[in-house]
């Protein structure tokens, strides 16, 4: 049963590696950044790893850090009003973390100093992109842009906020132009 509250989309071109080349997480809720911590494999080993900060109406880009076809995410908002989550266990903690899990199905929180907590599955095989959008519960929908995607302008506004991704991509247009 698909959630009222997430409107997953994975689109826009099939590649050719079990790899997600890009992961994007949209956060559509005005006004609150969400925090987002990643459940993945990579090179045979389980992790679990946050928290990353997408801020409303931006795209978080988690890049093609995982191996295998899903990946497992949970995600709150700055009020703790809304959160997202699922069925499968990994651990977290409190401040920033990368937890290394010898069995996801039963991970053992407890000895990382961690707690559990349920993480929601996106499939990821065979998508050059895969973007997940958190939306509201209720409420006004804030449209989310990925920072490649985004005009000049706002680009500059985010990054006179402080915003390092805005940053990252003012400076890598800058390196393209220079080109």
């Amino acid at each position: 049963m698909k959630s009222p509250f997430l409107i997953l989309l994975l689109a826009l071109a099939f590649g050719g590696t079990a790899l997600g080349e890009e992961i994007l997480f949209c956060n559509q809720v005005p006004e609150e950044n969400v925090f987002l911590a990643v459940g993945y494999k990579k090179e045979d080993q389980w992790m679990s790893q946050g928290w990353f900060l997408a801020r409303p109406g931006r795209c978080y880009q988690l890049g093609n850090r995982v191996e295998g076809d899903v990946l497992y995410y949970m995600a709150y908002t700055s009020s703790k009003s809304q959160t997202w989550g699922g069925k499968q266990q990994f651990c977290i903690s409190g401040k920033p973390f990368l937890h290394k899990l010898a069995d996801p199905a039963s991970p053992d929180c407890e000895k990382l100093g961690a707690q559990k907590a349920g993480f929601k599955d996106v499939t990821i095989e065979g998508f050059k992109v895969t973007m997940v959008y958190l939306t509201p519960i209720r409420g006004r929908l804030l449209p989310a842009v990925p920072y490649s995607e985004a005009e000049d302008a706002k680009l500059n506004l985010w990054a006179s906020e402080g915003d390092p991704n805005a940053q990252a991509e003012l400076k890598r247009r800058i390196d393209l132009e220079d080109r």
